[in-house]
């Protein structure tokens, strides 16, 4: 029980405001992974340099949880940044970079409209 969890990691790192269990985005099911929020950096600092958190009996290894990047591509123009509702640029195909859009291509030869190489703009190699 996370309530339990939140008193037994408070006894050790007094710091701790909160603890809950991440859960699998895809199935929404909880993991073995927890999320410990603290009041402050220091706290939260040293207990990374520890790099494991014992709680009796339990050993949790402690890693710095970073959120993947959200990049915001328009999907008139292909560029990023900015959503299409909001875009005044001509429309870009995002497979061949031709003035139509995706669903109205009929090329076969990639073209990414940001860089000019040889894929489609939802590459995430693209330079």
């Amino acid at each position: 029980n996370e309530t339990d969890l939140l008193t037994d990691i408070r006894d050790i790192v007094p710091d701790v405001v909160a603890v809950s269990r991440i859960k699998n985005a895809a199935q929404n099911t909880p993991t073995s992974l927890l999320r410990i929020d603290f009041s402050n950096e220091t706290a939260r600092d040293g207990l990374l340099q520890k790099r494991k958190l014992i709680v009796t009996p339990f050993a949790y290894p402690v890693i710095e949880y970073i959120p993947p990047v959200k990049i915001i591509r328009c999907f008139k123009c292909q560029q990023l940044g900015h959503y299409a509702n909001e875009c005044n640029n001509q429309i870009k195909c995002g497979k061949c970079s031709g003035n139509h859009g995706l669903d109205n291509c009929t090329n076969t030869t990639l073209n990414c409209p940001n860089c000019g190489d040889a894929h489609k703009a939802t590459y995430p190699g693209c330079k």
